[in-house]
């Protein structure tokens, strides 16, 4: 090892600076040989070689430990070459950290609590006393060898050895100043690239975190208008089912009121012709006791000239007063009698004549009171359905004995976005958080619509369609829905497209129904795909295609819709559009049960299979 080589290297994290140059100068200040980059290279001197130089020199490392010198690829470089060559390694505690895995059997000196005895076990540690006793007998002799030179030189050569170190030590302080200003300016690209690197890291982390929300943001708003646009689809596939069980009802009441029409007018015609037979026979009667009647009074007269003419045999001689008293007399006899007998004769007949007719009366009443009371089966009917549907808007809208007060709306904040206006909205009709209360919703909903939030336009078409918080007022529904499409928003082209078809608070217009749905259904909403299948089953505005139907059916099956789910299961079961096939009917049923389809449970109920 040369004569001036140090006894001890020092290793540290450039953060560590203040405390490793306090370290080193009390220790130099004691007699110790330590080697320092910042105290121990000069101006003009090759930074690396000089580090590399003493490292390999040095018998000792002093490795300063801290969080940041752990951490450090330089000090751990150090460290292991340090290892490897063999060399003693002091590790110094100064801050709190892990210490590396190579140096933990190494016993280490700890600065953290105590300095001034840590500087001493330090100092114990490196042999400083003995180490000075050596330095003095080596500069001893030093300065002997340059004394016996110095007497041996010539003057000439020691001022060549002068000019020579000058202008060694002018070249080196350039060489310095230029490798410092090269360290400076690549420090400074470095600094320049890291920066550069973490700018573009955190923009590009800021746009993926943007292109996320933006895409989590898409991803809700698509969730939501498929959620609203199936409870659209269901409610109204709903009132369609009503509609046709009305009709299917009002058909069979229809049905019932002709068939007991046509009784009625068959007991009527069968009672005619039973007063018509008992008329006949009343009048066979009464003319059978006339020719009676004539009968006993041509008897009676017959009897009454022959005892006229037995009279006048017997009586010759009676003067002709007296036999003109006997006629007399025996004619007033004569009428008696047929007063008598016809007396007799008519007592029976005038019983049947008010006994009689009693049935024939009744059953012809009786029919004529039927449709009455099936009409009056009927209205009932049609009052209770009314009642009803009375009853469910009530309910539908918040009223009613058991909705629960609540306190008027307070005006929106000001410092609400739409989209958190609308929220608060679907809270009080969801009933998150809050009673749930129509009314208290549709302000929410106007505001975050008029701010120019599509989907709010079509909230507020929603509660004017079904009068969910406001009057229903299918105009008001038409004009939010057409805001709401014109906006952009593929739901609200679906619902518009509906009104057109179903001519609610517009003329009904197929074509123009087309238009808006066909949007609704190129923006993947799966009722208004489904309802274009609807579309081609009926002939709306397309031609009639049962074929186009089921594609569209299976199109929106396959976005979930169950209504669709049903309808194909139908086009199986009647045939329209595919093959006949009931089998592939009841497995299309029960895909739509279990999404809890009514029409489709109660199409397996038909058929009589379970919905499993």
């Amino acid at each position: 090892m040369p004569t001036d080589a140090p006894t001890a290297f020092f290793s540290y994290s450039r953060d560590d600076l203040e405390f490793a140059l306090r370290l080193a100068k009390d220790l130099k200040k004691a007699g110790a040989s330590v080697w320092m980059d910042k105290l121990d290279i000069r101006a003009g001197q090759l930074w690396e070689r000089k580090v590399e130089d003493a490292l390999s020199t040095s018998p000792r490392v002093l490795v300063i430990l801290s969080p940041s010198s752990v951490n450090s690829p330089q000090v751990m470089a150090e460290v292991a070459f340090a290892l490897d060559e063999q060399k003693e390694v002091i590790p110094v505690i100064y801050r709190d950290c892990k210490i590396p895995y190579r140096l933990r059997p190494i016993q280490h000196v700890d600065f953290r609590a105590d300095y001034s005895e840590a500087f001493q076990e330090l100092l114990d540690s490196m042999g400083v006393e003995r180490q000075a006793a050596v330095s003095a007998a080596a500069i001893a002799l030093e300065e002997q060898a340059a004394m016996g030179m110095m007497e041996a030189a010539e003057q000439a050569r020691l001022a060549e050895e002068e000019r020579t170190r000058q202008e060694q030590e002018r070249r080196e302080a350039a060489e310095k100043a230029r490798l410092e200003q090269e360290e400076r300016e690549r420090q400074a690209a470095a600094e320049k690239t890291r920066l550069e690197e973490v700018r573009v890291r955190q923009e590009q982390e800021r746009k993926e975190a943007s292109e996320k929300a933006q895409l989590e943001q898409e991803r809700q708003a698509a969730a939501e208008q498929a959620r609203l646009a199936e409870e659209r689809r269901a409610q109204r596939e709903k009132e369609r089912n009503e509609a046709a069980e009305k009709a299917r009802l009002e058909q069979e009441g229809q049905e019932r009121q002709a068939a007991a029409e046509r009784a009625r007018l068959a007991e009527e015609k069968r009672a005619r012709e039973e007063q018509e037979r008992k008329q006949a026979a009343e009048k066979a009667r009464a003319q059978q006791e006339q020719r009676e009647r004539q009968a006993a009074a041509e008897k009676a007269r017959l009897e009454k000239e022959g005892q006229e003419r037995q009279a006048a045999a017997a009586l010759p001689i009676l003067p002709p007063a007296f036999r003109t008293i006997l006629i007399a007399a025996g004619g007033i006899l004569l009428i008696f009698l047929i007063v008598y007998v016809a007396t007799r004769s008519k007592a029976p007949a005038s019983t049947s004549e008010v006994s009689q007719p009693q049935p024939a009366t009744s059953a012809a009443v009786a029919p004529a009171e039927s449709p009455s009371s099936l009409g009056s089966t009927t209205a009932g009917t049609a009052a209770s359905g009314e009642g009803a549907s009375s009853a469910e808007g009530v309910t539908s809208s918040g009223a009613g004995a058991t909705k629960p007060a609540v306190s008027p709306s307070k005006p929106p904040a000001d410092n609400m976005t739409p989209e958190e206006m609308n929220r608060r909205g679907d809270d009080y009709y969801y009933g998150r958080g809050v009673t749930k209360n129509y009314a208290e919703a549709v302000p929410w909903y106007r505001k975050a619509a008029e701010a120019g939030y599509a989907e709010a336009m079509v909230n507020m078409g929603w509660m004017y369609e079904y009068g969910y918080g406001v009057s229903k007022d299918y105009r008001q529904a038409v004009d939010w829905y057409r805001k709401g499409a014109q906006a952009g928003n593929s739901v609200a082209m679906y619902d518009l497209g509906y009104m057109y078809v179903n001519g609610l608070g517009v003329e009904k217009n197929c074509d123009e129904a087309v238009v808006w749905i066909r949007k609704g259904a190129e923006a993947s909403v799966s009722a208004a795909i489904g309802e274009m299948g609807y579309l081609y089953h009926t002939g709306c505005g397309v031609g009639k295609d049962s074929s186009q139907a089921v594609a569209w059916y299976r199109r929106a099956v396959e976005h979930g819709d169950k209504s669709a789910m049903y309808n194909l299961g139908d086009s199986y079961e009647e045939g329209t559009g595919v093959e006949k096939d009931k089998q592939q009917a009841i497995d299309w049923y029960r895909k739509a049960a279990k999404l809890g389809n009514q029409s489709a449970i109660d199409a397996l109920k038909r058929l009589g299979v379970s919905q499993q």
